[in-house]
């Protein structure tokens, strides 16, 4: 082999080499913007995710103040019902029952079995002991507070008030509200 077939056959190698070289450089130029523009794709996405769970964390603030405030409402509006019965005022309390005839489809969850069906037991009951009227507006605030958005838990409810200011009027009792 003479030098001149080594040489030129080094210089195709080098050619091709070289071609190659480029061919490649210029893909992993186009690699490494993909990769950029991939990186940015992801740092806005983690941008807008951020910013998502800000949201999400104020409108559950939101709501729990809301709830906060549907509870403090639901115990004004019962021991207005309470005050109201105690004074002879509401009648025909016992008419509230067919309003949530069907409370035994919501009882089940927050009540444990003893509690729901102490609660039937005391809404059945016509004449309550003071006691009695009062574990059973317990038992409806409990109900209530599971299930604000069934009108049988808020009917329980009023009728579980209007209940123990009768049965306070009944037995000439002061109404003190129930701390629980």
């Amino acid at each position: 082999m003479d030098i001149i077939t080594i040489l030129s056959t080094i210089v195709a190698v080098a050619g091709i080499v070289g071609g190659a070289t480029y061919g490649l450089g210029a893909r992993l130029a186009r690699i490494e913007k993909d990769v950029e523009s991939l990186k940015r794709g992801v740092e806005d996405n983690a941008r807008e995710i951020n910013e998502l769970r800000r949201d999400v964390s104020e409108l559950k603030t939101r709501v729990d103040d809301l709830t906060k405030a549907f509870r403090w409402q639901s115990d004004v509006m019962l021991s207005l019902v309470e005050q109201l019965d105690k004074k002879g005022v509401i009648e025909g309390v016992e008419a509230c029952k067919l309003a949530f005839k069907d409370i035994t489809s919501i009882i089940g969850n927050p009540l444990t079995e003893e509690e729901r069906k102490r609660l039937l037991e005391l809404i059945n009951k016509d004449d309550l002991t003071p006691e009695e009227a009062d574990e059973l507006v317990r038992l409806a605030r409990k109900v209530l507070a599971e299930h604000m958005d069934k009108k049988e838990a808020w009917w329980l409810a009023y009728y579980a008030a209007a209940k123990r200011g009768e049965t306070y009027r009944k037995y000439n009792k002061k109404l003190t509200p129930l701390l629980d």
